[in-house]
């Protein structure tokens, strides 16, 4: 069985990176950090309903082939050197942070820079450019104490070690979104996408039609062929419809076998299996007629089942995404992997109620 990893969904709200290489532009120097939360939410929101599973699948799948983490927690990315530049510059600069060293300084802000020009787009989530944006902030308070000899050297020193601790936490940033790529829950969405995509409501009809499973079909006009007929004639109508009834079990598609429809199908079962043998008993027509009658009654709850489940899959799905959603981007201080736990959790309770 296809197993959809719910990461995905957590990797497509976390993507804010932009679909064309137009867009793939350098961070504004003139960001406005006072927006930062508000534009955040609106991208989460906006993003994640615009990008495919397809995209977040492909986008998640690079940060596997790219991104590595040792067993130090130390972070490589393939092919982008940019990456351990910035982090030798900060290391450097915060070797002597008492001493102001105006080429160090120039190192840390020209990596940082290049940083940004050379960033993959699939690095570039929600949560990784809040730290970079961070990062920035704190290189350019950095910056100003370069450029202000009045600047005392203690706060030079606290602003190089703010600037460190911003990088430190751009680095655990990136290390938390890979690690979380690994550990997340594994839910059998497939089936649930099957289910609405296949099982459809006729309303014209009244009934219930499957995609590529015309047995139903022909199990569902059986039994109205046998409500229908005078007593002899249901005698032979449940004969046809116990065998194409017998077949449209032995081929029931994985996806339908949900426990409300599989109870039902028991049922009917039951009915078909007492009707035989009541038959082979020679019983009089009273009791026939009432097993025919039960039969009926268990049909009726399966078509019943098949209804319940295609609405409540379609709204259990859109409920559970929605509690997906609100769960990952509350404004918490949780790591991505705690962010995906505690959503996935969710996600499986509203799936599972």
């Amino acid at each position: 069985m296809k197993k959809i990893i719910l990461s995905v969904l957590a990797m497509s709200t976390l993507m804010i990176a932009c679909k064309d290489n137009d867009k793939e532009n350098n961070l504004d120097e003139n960001y406005d950090t006072s927006t930062e939360q508000t534009m955040a939410d609106n991208e989460d929101q906006e993003y994640a309903s615009s990008i495919t599973r397809q995209e977040a699948e492909e986008m998640s799948q690079q940060w596997r082939d790219n991104v590595t983490v040792d067993e130090n927690n130390q972070v490589n990315v393939k092919n982008f050197a940019a990456y351990g530049e910035l982090q030798n510059s900060i290391r450097n600069l915060s070797v002597d942070p008492e001493v102001r060293n105006e080429m160090l300084g120039k190192n840390a802000y020209t990596a940082f820079e290049h940083f940004v020009d050379e960033m993959p787009a699939y690095l570039k989530t929600t949560y990784v450019m809040k730290e970079v944006e961070d990062v920035r902030e704190a290189m350019d308070q950095y910056q100003y104490d370069m450029n202000h000899s009045e600047v005392s050297e203690e706060l030079v020193k606290n602003h190089i070690m703010d600037l460190k601790e911003a990088v430190d936490d751009l680095d655990n940033e990136i290390t938390d979104v890979r690690q979380s790529l690994d550990t997340s829950v594994e839910i059998n969405y497939a089936d649930y996408q099957e289910f609405t995509n296949n099982v459809n409501y006729n309303d014209e009809e009244g009934m219930i039609v499957i995609t590529d499973y015309p047995i139903y079909t022909t199990v569902y006009n059986d039994w109205t062929s046998m409500s229908e007929a005078s007593y002899n004639e249901q005698l032979t109508e449940v004969e046809k419809l116990n065998k194409d009834f017998q077949q449209m079990i032995n081929t029931m598609p994985a996806y339908l076998k949900i426990d409300d429809v599989m109870d039902a199908v028991e049922d009917v079962q039951k009915e078909m299996n007492e009707y035989q043998e009541d038959k082979q008993k020679g019983v009089d027509q009273d009791e026939m007629e009432e097993n025919l009658e039960e039969i009926d009654e268990a049909l009726y709850d399966l078509d019943k089942e098949f209804k319940k489940a295609r609405k409540k899959y379609a709204e259990d799905r859109k409920d559970a995404t929605e509690e997906f959603m609100e769960e990952f981007t509350s404004d918490s201080d949780q790591t991505i992997r705690e962010r995906v736990r505690d959503a996935s959790e969710e996600y499986e309770e509203e799936m599972g109620s």
